[in-house]
């Protein structure tokens, strides 16, 4: 039994030590890599080596949330949702003026359609943003039901 203890051990810090080396504590994202990580080993156990029945389905579950969490991670919500609007108004070409302001300029934006290319703008922001809302709430109200369900 101490034999096993230490293989696990062992294997255990090879496997989180590139985690650890980078974890960092003043971002969520940092959180979010060690939780990632967690759920990727018990996603692996529970399809390849737990013994009850329902484990391949804990396993499918926690692959559905690791797609959930990837998405949370990459954090690449704004730029999802603005393909269409670039599609739409051209993509943004920004460049400073000689006073330090920022110049986003599209091809499509003239000054009669500005204000609606502006209201759409935010308006798809704002969808990323709720989008990202959504995930989270999915992701962490998923772990709050289930969390106890991880065990072999």
């Amino acid at each position: 039994m101490k034999f096993h203890n230490l293989r696990s051990g062992f294997r255990n810090i090879f496997r989180w030590l590139p985690v650890i080396w980078c974890d960092r504590q003043w971002d969520h994202y940092y959180f979010l890599i060690l939780i990632q990580k967690k759920i990727q080993l018990m996603e692996k156990f529970f399809r390849h080596n737990a013994h009850f029945v329902g484990d391949i389905e804990v396993a499918d579950n926690l692959k559905e949330q690791l797609v959930i969490l990837k998405r949370i991670v990459d954090d690449d919500y704004e730029n999802r949702v603005m393909e269409e609007h670039d599609k739409k108004w051209g993509r943004p070409k920004m460049s400073f003026k000689e006073s330090g302001v920022l110049l986003v300029v599209r091809s499509k934006v003239t000054d009669e359609n500005k204000e609606q290319e502006k209201e759409e703008f935010f308006a798809r922001m704002k969808m990323g943003d709720e989008t990202k809302k959504v995930d989270i709430h999915t992701f962490f109200d998923y772990m709050r039901d289930h969390i106890e369900d991880w065990w072999d």
